[in-house]
């Protein structure tokens, strides 16, 4: 199985999809960086700037940060999962399944696919993280600036206490979003006729959340809204269905890889 994943994580690397991602994601990441913290030095409420009040992942204030999150999806299923419906559908599939068991095969590909959606998503951040570091102080974070998860967000004391060791947990939780996402792209492609719909049908479920949330001001449960670090999870309920689809998406890959047919 290893053997397999380190493959599929070289062909990820060098696809055209996954080039075309990263640099979208960094493109918007230092596109953030130049506009909102190189060319800024003092926050609009007269304080000197900091680094968790500036980052791209602060808050949706800074347009970059919106648009980043509003096509999170896309960054996430573009670098492998339509690879996946290429490989089902193109007999790629088929010849190594010929050298080892469905389970082997389907475990060490999930596995890539949830990486790549990860990698993709997270790099960005962590780019624009660093840089913003690299300008401006990592002083603890004011609850009363208005930039930050307010008192009744899941785990607001621990940010302000340890903001750094809180941004890295919200990292991971980032990557195992964008490993989700990705994986339901995958696992549409056992069933859509068509590679678009496998790449598409992710983003269009995500922005229907988001639209649900500003029509029926349930806005705390749109992803694009809880997955900011600095907007923080305000409803327990996020993290269980976040958790319900992570099992359920892992859960029927697994199964119709199974029992996949070559």
């Amino acid at each position: 199985m290893n053997r397999i994943f380190g493959n599929e994580c070289r062909r990820m690397f060098r696809a055209m999809e996954c080039r075309a991602a990263l640099c979208l994601g960094c493109g918007i990441a230092f596109w953030h960086f130049w506009q909102n913290v190189y060319q800024v030095e003092m926050m609009g409420h007269g304080l000197p700037e900091s680094l968790y009040a500036s980052w791209i992942g602060a808050g949706s204030h800074a347009m970059q940060s919106y648009w980043y999150y509003l096509i999170l999806p896309l960054l996430a299923v573009m670098p492998y999962g339509g690879a996946f419906y290429d490989d089902l559908h193109s007999g790629y599939a088929r010849s190594l399944l010929l050298r080892c068991s469905r389970k082997t095969y389907f475990r060490a590909r999930g596995m890539a696919v949830f990486f790549s959606g990860g990698f993709s998503v997270t790099v960005p951040l962590l780019l624009n993280f660093l840089l913003t570091a690299a300008q401006r102080p990592a002083a603890g974070p004011f609850p009363y600036i208005g930039i930050g998860p307010v008192s009744y967000c899941v785990g607001a004391d621990f940010y302000y206490a340890h903001p750094l060791i809180y941004t890295g947990i919200y990292l991971m939780f980032d990557f195992a979003a964008g490993g989700i996402l990705a994986l339901s792209a995958a696992l549409l492609g056992y069933v859509v006729n068509y590679r678009a719909a496998a790449l598409l049908i992710p983003y269009g479920i995500y922005y229907l959340l988001f639209s649900l949330g500003n029509i029926l001001d349930t806005i705390v449960y749109s992803p694009n809204y809880f997955l900011i670090p600095g907007m923080g999870i305000r409803k327990m309920d996020s993290i269980f269905l976040t958790v319900a689809t992570a099992v359920a998406v892992t859960a029927l890959y697994w199964h119709k890889g199974v029992r996949y047919e070559a």
